[in-house]
């Protein structure tokens, strides 16, 4: 059998092929005996003496690494190759820190006074973001909310709730959650057998979480929503887009969106930072997060092959993926041509009639899947939930 192990602090791959093997035997095999975090497909590693299967994949992480921190001499921590640095723990926090601030700033995300809305899942990648925004917040002068949405996912959403609800006092950042059992009275995967309506679980999360982000952010008044989009992932999406010709989404895929009347913009704070140094950020920090991947996810879809394809091509190009996203937002002009040529609806305002909020027709894509799923729209009893949990942030919000 073969084993793929990444070593994503030294941006280094191997493949171990043989016999079974446990992680600890793998460890030894590959000299690593001194990781303090092991991931297979996803998911941290408690007991080393696990036995792996073939095709796995183990993400591994060390106290340390070979080397010297370019900026202080202390032991290396992490390397990055596009910058041609190699850092200690504390000068990568600062580094990934000091990358999220650049975005901000460049693009504009983020403006004094602001209130942004930061969409918390629990996962590692809004769990770096929350924290780094946190840190920032005093020089840029905003006020920042934790939005979590506790959707009932056997497995995931009793290890997020906890989490995030330290992280939020790590952080501290007021913390609004919002549960799918008071807003559909059922968790996720029982609105999942409810559905006939042939919308895959991953389109259905997405319009609904969508919705409730929105919803929020538009009864605190928030001026954006932040989403932890990084870099590998808007790189795959962006890449899929231009492969089926799929504009409209493609212009979507900037550090900013603005937003339609009576909507809200949404930002992307982790446009330039790679997912494996969210990892590396929210481990370094020492922050908490969930490490289990979605139940629903599908395997072998074409942005996983892409992702792939792209991570290759990353280690022998240091660089590549932030220079097509960079490339993306500077063309940005000409995607939105392209889009509007094949007959988009972009700029095109709807108010919904059954809820108020922005939509594409007269009714919202939320309140007609509720409608047709549950058998009532439920935009309003929504912005009603949202609206008595934002009351309860107290004065300020």
């Amino acid at each position: 059998m073969s084993v793929v192990v990444d070593f994503v602090q030294e941006c280094r791959r191997a493949v171990v092929s043989g016999g079974s093997l446990s992680v600890r035997e793998l460890l030894g095999e590959v000299r690593a005996g001194d990781a303090t975090h092991v991931f297979v497909n996803g998911v941290l590693v408690r007991d080393f003496g696990m036995n792996l299967r073939a095709g796995d994949r183990v993400v591994v992480v060390r106290e340390s690494i070979p080397g010297r921190c370019s900026i202080c001499g202390r032991r290396a921590f992490a390397r990055i190759p596009y910058a041609r640095l190699t850092l200690c723990r504390e000068h990568f926090l600062e580094f990934v820190k000091r990358r999220v601030d650049k975005v901000v700033e460049e693009y504009r995300l983020i403006r004094s006074g602001d209130t942004v809305m930061v969409s918390v899942s629990g996962g590692k990648d809004s769990t770096a973001m929350l924290h780094v925004l946190s840190e920032l917040r005093k020089s840029l002068k905003f006020d920042l909310v934790a939005l979590h949405v506790d959707q009932g996912l056997p497995g995931y959403s009793e290890l997020a709730r906890p989490a995030v609800e330290e992280l939020s006092k790590m952080s501290g950042v007021p913390l609004v959650m919002i549960t799918y059992r008071e807003l559909f009275n059922m968790d996720f995967p029982e609105l999942i057998r409810r559905n006939r309506s042939g919308r895959p679980p991953c389109s259905i999360c997405g319009l609904t979480r969508r919705y409730i982000y929105n919803a929020a952010a538009v009864e605190l008044r928030a001026s954006s929503v932040a989403t932890g989009h990084h870099a590998d992932d808007l790189a795959a999406y962006a890449l899929k887009t231009l492969l089926i010709h799929d504009y409209d989404s493609l212009v979507k895929l900037v550090p900013r969106t603005e937003p339609m009347e009576g909507g809200v913009a949404h930002i992307r704070p982790l446009y330039e930072t790679y997912e494996r140094e969210t990892l590396l950020y929210s481990i370094a920090a020492e922050l908490p997060f969930v490490a289990q991947p979605c139940p629903y996810k599908p395997r072998g879809v074409l942005e996983d092959r892409l992702k792939d394809m792209l991570n290759e091509l990353e280690r022998e190009h240091p660089g590549l993926k932030l220079g097509f996203l960079k490339g993306i937002v500077r063309n940005i002009g000409s995607f939105r041509a392209m889009a509007r040529a094949g007959g988009s609806g972009i700029g095109e305002v709807h108010l919904c009639k059954v809820c108020g909020l922005p939509a594409s027709g007269d009714v919202c894509a939320f309140d007609r899947f509720t409608q047709r799923v549950l058998g009532s729209a439920l935009g309003p009893h929504t912005r009603e939930v949202v609206r008595v949990r934002i009351r309860g942030l107290g004065t300020g919000f």
